[in-house]
C-alpha cells in the first residue's frame, strides 16, 4: 500500500540556506549575506501552511536550546530526537541576534522562548505577509513572556505595516484565528491591526475577484466588525465566487451580519443522554440601511443557482413583511432549478 505523503512546506533553495545558516550558526560566524538570502526567501514564501514552514525552520536551522544536554547517551538520544547535534553555549545565538539583528525573522521560529522573545524585541518593521503570520503564531506562544513580548512588537509595528501584507497574512490567520486560545487578548492587538480599513479592502479586492479559496470564513470573519458593512452591496454583485455573493445578500437581506463561534449541544432526550452538537453563532447588526426587498429583488436575477435559493429562501421567511411577495415569487417560479421553484410555489400558495 502505497504512503500519502505531504510535500514539505519549504521547497527550493531555503531548506539548503536554512542548512547553511546552521553550520555557520554553529560556528559563530553567520554571514550577513547568507543570512539576507534567507529572510528574503522566507519572507516570500507560500503562506498557505505558515504553521508548518514555522516548524521546518527551527528544525532545518537547528534552532534548539540544547546545550545543556548531557554527552552521556541520554544527552545523544535526545539530540537525536529533535534532529540536531549542535554544540553551543546558552548565549551563543542571544549573542549572535544582538549582532545581527536580521536574523530575527527566522529566529521568531526558535525552540527556545528566550530566544523567540528576544527575536519580537529586535524587529523594527514588518514589511512582508510571512513575518505578520509569524507574529500571530508568537500572539499564541505557550510561554507567556514571549506573547508579552510579541504584544508590544505589534503595539509598535503592526500600525505602519503595509495593508498588503496584513491582507494576504489574514487570508491564511483569519480562518484558523479562533480556534487559538492561549493568547486571546493578546490576539486582539492583531483583530485591529486587521480591521484597519485600508486592510479590509485589500481583503474586499481579494473576495471580488479570488475564484477558489476560503472566502466564505473569510467574510464571515471580517464581517465581526461595521468596517466591512460598506463593501456589502460590492461583494453582493460582484464577488466572484457564489457562495461570497449568497452570504453577502443574507447579511443585507437580514440587517445583521453572522459568524461561527464554535458549537453547542441541543439536548434530544436528556432521559437518555442524547443530545446533538449545532454550530453557535455571533450576530450584530448592521451599521448600514438596508432595503430587504431591494435585495430579494436583486438576488433573484444572479447568475448561480446557490444565490437564488439562499434569496427564495430569505423571501419564504419574511413574506409576511414585504410589500407583494407574490409579485417576487413569480419571478423565482419559471426558474431552470427545481429547487427555486419549489420555493416560488410554496408562497404563491399563501398568498
Amino acid at each position: 500500500m502505497g504512503e500519502n505523503r505531504q510535500k514539505p512546506a519549504l521547497t527550493g533553495n531555503l531548506p539548503a540556506l536554512l542548512k547553511a545558516l546552521a553550520n555557520q550558526l554553529d560556528q559563530g560566524r553567520p554571514s550577513a549575506d547568507l543570512v539576507n538570502r534567507a529572510v528574503s526567501l522566507l519572507e516570500s514564501c507560500p503562506l498557505g501552511r505558515f504553521v508548518e514552514i514555522d516548524r521546518q525552520v527551527r528544525d532545518l536551522g537547528r534552532l534548539y536550546p540544547h546545550r545543556h544536554l548531557p554527552d552521556d547517551w541520554v544527552g545523544g538520544w535526545l539530540r537525536r530526537l529533535v534532529g540536531s547535534g549542535r554544540e553551543v553555549e546558552p548565549g551563543d545565538d542571544m549573542a549572535q541576534l544582538k549582532a545581527q539583528p536580521a536574523l530575527a525573522p527566522i529566529f521568531l521560529s526558535h525552540a527556545d522562548g528566550r530566544v523567540r522573545e528576544a527575536a519580537l524585541d529586535q524587529l523594527t518593521e514588518i514589511r512582508s505577509a510571512y513575518v505578520v503570520c509569524a507574529l500571530a503564531l508568537r500572539l499564541n506562544d505557550w510561554a507567556a513572556p514571549v506573547r508579552y513580548a510579541a504584544i508590544e512588537c505589534a503595539a509598535r509595528l503592526l500600525g505602519a505595516t503595509p495593508p498588503d501584507a496584513l491582507a494576504q497574512a489574514a487570508m491564511e490567520i483569519l480562518p484558523r484565528r479562533h480556534a487559538w486560545s492561549r493568547g486571546d487578548k493578546a490576539l486582539l492587538r492583531l483583530d485591529v491591526a486587521l480591521a484597519r480599513p485600508d486592510v479590509v479592502q485589500a481583503l474586499v479586492d481579494h473576495l471580488a475577484t479570488a475564484p477558489t479559496g476560503p472566502g466564505l470564513r473569510l467574510l464571515a470573519e471580517i464581517s465581526r466588525t461595521e468596517v466591512v458593512d460598506p463593501w456589502l452591496e460590492h461583494l453582493a454583485v460582484n464577488a466572484a465566487q457564489p457562495n461570497v455573493r449568497a452570504l453577502a445578500y443574507r447579511f443585507l437581506i437580514e440587517g445583521e451580519a453572522a459568524w461561527p463561534e464554535g458549537f453547542t449541544h441541543v439536548w434530544i432526550d436528556k432521559t437518555y443522554g442524547v443530545k446533538r452538537r449545532v454550530r453557535r453563532y455571533g450576530r450584530r447588526p448592521l451599521g448600514i440601511p438596508t432595503d430587504r426587498r431591494r435585495w430579494i429583488a436583486a438576488g433573484i436575477r444572479d447568475r448561480a443557482a446557490s444565490v437564488r435559493l439562499e434569496v427564495a429562501d430569505a423571501l419564504i421567511r419574511h413574506r409576511r413583511d414585504l410589500r407583494a411577495p407574490a409579485d417576487l415569487a413569480r419571478l423565482l417560479s419559471d426558474d431552470r432549478h427545481p429547487g427555486v421553484r419549489l420555493r416560488a410555489r410554496f408562497v404563491l400558495d399563501d398568498n
